[in-house]
């Protein structure tokens, strides 16, 4: 995550609700014998691009599900965007994730700040 600082479980629900309703958002999660491993989520930034996030759950950690997910929603956030370019943010300490992501089909861009962080920015090599 970008920002570590800590918040409420209210203004969570709060900020989860907003992002169930809006059609610049779309929230995926994988499960796995009835237990959330993963959760991808896709936000249309004001630029109109899509940007990707990916959390998965410390027992998914190293077993492929990361790239696997990202793969399998990819098509389902084309669909609904309609956007050719998905871009994620990555911190360089992070070579799990870019592993993932690299997988999974997307290609370095460039360094940038986001957030206040340096980071990758990765881009989907073609639509999938």
């Amino acid at each position: 995550a970008f920002d570590s600082s800590p918040f409420s479980f209210e203004s969570h629900q709060r900020w989860y609700q907003e992002k169930l309703i809006s059609s610049d958002y779309l929230i995926l999660i994988v499960w796995q014998n009835e237990t959330a491993i993963a959760c991808v989520r896709y936000e249309r930034l004001a630029s109109g691009t899509i940007e990707v996030h990916l959390a998965l759950a410390p027992v998914a950690w190293g077993q492929g599900i990361g790239t696997e997910a990202l793969k399998q929603t990819l098509a389902v956030a084309y669909r609904r965007f309609k956007c050719p370019d998905v871009i994620a943010h990555i911190l360089p300490e992070h070579q799990s994730s870019r592993r993932a992501f690299q997988k999974a089909g997307y290609e370095f861009d460039t360094n940038t700040e986001f957030k206040g962080c340096r980071v990758e920015r990765w881009k989907v090599a073609t639509p999938i």
